[in-house]
């Protein structure tokens, strides 16, 4: 089965914004930035709006994915997959055996997009 999730206007986020020092009971720490936090919850908040299947995708997993955006394309993937897992929509993202990611050259300040696919039983 093939499940598609769109994210338009997703505030996309490179690795050298996603994280910040913080200072926890007086020592400083790396978590991460409020920008990253956004981008992370607004892409959870895609796939939980999207047709999931009725339990977790438990069988090798291809995921396609297409952004549009002026940053590096490689920014996004650990990020999805890990969404994909934490909304319940695959059970590991250990079982994706295949990416394809592509990008739509962007210039800065244009409107950024995430479009994702989920293929299960793919081999």
């Amino acid at each position: 089965m093939r499940y598609k999730i769109e994210c338009y206007g997703i505030p996309l986020v490179s690795v050298n914004n996603r994280y910040k020092m913080l200072k926890i009971r007086g020592k400083h720490v790396i978590g991460n930035s409020e920008e990253y936090k956004a981008f992370i919850k607004s892409l959870m908040m895609a796939i939980n709006a999207t047709e999931k299947p009725t339990e977790a995708i438990d069988a090798p997993i291809k995921t396609i994915i297409h952004v549009g955006t002026y940053k590096d394309i490689d920014n996004v993937i650990k990020p999805i997959h890990d969404c994909l897992e934490k909304t319940g929509f695959i059970k590991n993202d250990r079982n994706i055996i295949a990416t394809d990611i592509r990008k739509t050259p962007l210039k800065r300040g244009e409107t950024e997009w995430l479009e994702i696919e989920v293929l299960d039983h793919w081999s």
